[in-house]
């Protein structure tokens, strides 16, 4: 099951987009998957991908894209990243609307709210993973408490 996942995406609305080889899924296991067993991960490619946990040193580069890019201090999300992840270790998996953290920043798609952006920061950095979603919104986890810790150890495999 999770080799197909290579080739799955879903949309705002909810609607499952697969390849034909997933003709007769059934939703609810996709979700087992995501978001009860996390073999697999709700991923970054437009916050819509889903790829097999495995997959996790495959994006290592990526992270550190994220680190570069987004990662220094005086970034107004980095400054608030750590009040994030420790709101997150004490309360368990938040939305960035369980976050107190107002103003807006610039973002790719034009302003969004601080909270929400420095979580899709920590994501991209590796740092949180999606733990599940109600509808589209986004909860958000420690990714150490999530993922296998000799999987967060592995390099890079490309």
């Amino acid at each position: 099951m999770c080799s197909l996942t290579r080739s799955t995406w879903w949309d705002a609305t909810r609607t499952w987009c697969c390849n034909p080889a997933w003709q007769g899924y059934r939703r609810s296991l996709l979700e087992e998957l995501l978001y009860a067993d996390h073999q697999l991960l709700d991923g970054w490619d437009k916050q819509a991908g889903i790829y097999p946990v495995t997959d996790w040193p495959y994006f290592a580069r990526h992270r550190a894209r994220m680190i570069q890019r987004h990662g220094d201090p005086a970034n107004p999300s980095m400054a608030i990243a750590p009040s994030v992840l420790q709101a997150i270790r004490e309360r368990g998996p938040l939305s960035s609307i369980d976050l107190d953290h107002a103003g807006t920043v610039d973002w790719f798609w034009g302003p969004t709210r601080l909270a929400r952006a420095t979580l899709e920061i920590l994501h991209g950095m590796g740092e949180v993973t999606i733990h599940h979603r109600v509808g589209t919104r986004r909860f958000f986890e420690l990714t150490e408490k999530l993922l296998p810790a000799d999987l967060l150890t592995v390099p890079d495999r490309t």
